[in-house]
């Protein structure tokens, strides 16, 4: 059958079509097919095949889906149209990200352009973050989490600090954590308070502690930060701690090479009181409340050789942890045992757990992020991105199955589609090294980043479809 030629193209799609080549195929075309997930029917071009110039790149490509979306007449596309805005798309074949021409792409991956009709898979493009004003902290940001209305941050000053979605702060809780040279290694919220007043959350540290707290901005009063506990058990740092999805346990990990779950609720059946203050009878146990709570761990994992410094909780049935006896280890919640080990060749710095497509993310200070499948048998990394230095951290944004960021001491944040490994985005984001990086809980949209040169920065995402214009960006 003969395609028909796509018309009326913009002058900057002619000229991307037009550029000289040094071989004669400058004017090869091939037919292709768009398809994509999107689900709303207005970002929906017909799967029509057409024949392209086969030099259009992502640039000319998106002229034509914006093209073929005019044609449509759909009238919220239009309107992007006359503010002067082209949506800005990516594009796929066979499930991997176009960083070329289509002919070299197809060149590149030995598929010839007279097989029949290509596929070509349209995505909105990620849009460029747009920084917020840096939150200044005394020292290295050495951990952050957050929610909707608010953000935690721990920080080498052995300190917490709470602040509000505007950028002020609300509270700070100094020596959180009391022994010389203990900063807070990791902070994690467990739950919200239902009338939005507050949280809880843990922090752990080099004194071996885990710390159970409460935040408080009761109406009218002074916002507070108050202890309600202390979990002890670990006979070495405790540089991460996890909560699990109902927020009833949550998972340490330590130097002492072990795992430990705790409980998160705080009353007389689940705490140990500490020996009354005469020393004359050590059965006797007075009274206890806040700060004087300490509690014992429920099970204790065993398993790595070395220390363990990280651990993630994702499923109700399934803890990841990794750790420098260079393994992930994936736990039965249940059972308390190792089910499966993934041997990484490298030591493990971070690492994060994509419940949407089952990928797990790790840092190395090899420079590396390599993605694993746990799930495949004879697992080997599906595919490795890089940093210049030690990567420090990495983080799915919430409900993507793609969409990745890691942080290192190269002071950069950078944004993947796992589909590539090219970046989609480079954001120079501290003037020394970064620490930490997380998305905001549970929308996503909000990207912030802790660094040694004691500065949370906070990156806000708009929709891809409001957006307009986007591309790669260094920033």
């Amino acid at each position: 059958h003969v395609t028909p030629r796509l018309e009326h193209m913009s002058k900057a799609a002619i000229a991307d079509a037009a550029a000289p080549v040094e071989e004669e195929g400058a004017g090869r075309v091939v037919e292709v097919k768009f398809v994509t997930s999107i689900e709303e029917p207005r970002w929906r071009v017909a799967p029509t095949p057409f024949s392209l110039p086969a030099r259009l790149s992502r640039f000319g490509l998106s002229e034509a889906v914006n093209h073929l979306l005019e044609a449509q007449q759909q009238e919220e596309v239009e309107g992007e149209q006359k503010k002067g805005k082209m949506l800005a798309f990516d594009f796929l074949i066979n499930g991997e990200y176009m960083q070329t021409s289509l002919e070299q792409h197809l060149q590149e991956r030995g598929i010839t352009m007279d097989e029949g009709t290509i596929e070509v898979e349209y995505v909105f493009s990620l849009p460029p973050p747009q920084p917020d004003p840096p939150l200044t902290h005394d020292d290295w940001v050495s951990c952050v989490d957050s929610t909707d209305k608010w953000i935690i941050t721990g920080c080498y000053d052995q300190g917490v600090r709470v602040w509000g979605e505007n950028g002020a702060c609300l509270c700070v809780k100094r020596g959180a954590h009391t022994l010389p040279a203990c900063p807070v290694k990791s902070v994690v919220i467990t739950a919200t308070a239902k009338d939005g007043t507050g949280f809880d959350f843990m922090t752990s540290s080099k004194d071996r502690l885990i710390k159970q707290w409460r935040f408080s901005a009761n109406a009218g009063a002074e916002p507070t930060i108050t202890q309600l506990a202390t979990l002890k058990g670990h006979e070495g740092s405790v540089d991460s701690v996890d909560v699990s999805p109902d927020g009833k346990k949550i998972c340490s990990a330590s130097w002492d090479t072990t795992l430990k779950l705790w409980t998160t609720m705080v009353s007389q059946q689940t705490a140990t009181a500490e020996p009354a203050g005469d020393g004359k009878n050590p059965k006797k146990k007075r009274k206890v409340e806040g700060a004087s709570v300490i509690k014992d761990a429920l099970v204790t994992m065993q398993g790595h050789s070395q220390p363990v410094s990280c651990v993630r909780w994702p499923t109700t049935e399934q803890i990841i942890s990794g750790g420098y006896d260079f393994t992930l280890r994936l736990w039965d919640v249940q059972t308390g045992a190792n089910s499966s080990t993934i041997a990484t060749s490298k030591a493990v710095s971070c690492l994060d757990y994509s419940v949407a497509s089952g990928l797990v993310a790790s840092g190395h200070p090899d420079r590396v992020v390599r993605l694993w499948d746990p799930r495949a048998p004879g697992v080997a990394a599906v595919r490795t991105l890089q940093h210049k230095q030690w990567v420090s951290g990495v983080a799915w944004q919430p409900d993507s199955p793609h969409v990745l960021a890691s942080c290192g001491h190269d002071k950069l944040v950078q944004l993947w589609d796992t589909r590539s490994s090219a970046p989609l985005q480079v954001i120079k984001a501290h003037a020394d090294r970064a620490l930490c990086v997380a998305w905001r809980r549970p929308d996503g949209k909000v990207l912030l980043s802790g660094g040694a040169d004691g500065k949370l920065k906070r990156y806000r995402f708009a929709s891809a479809a409001s957006s307009g214009a986007g591309k790669r960006t260094t920033s």
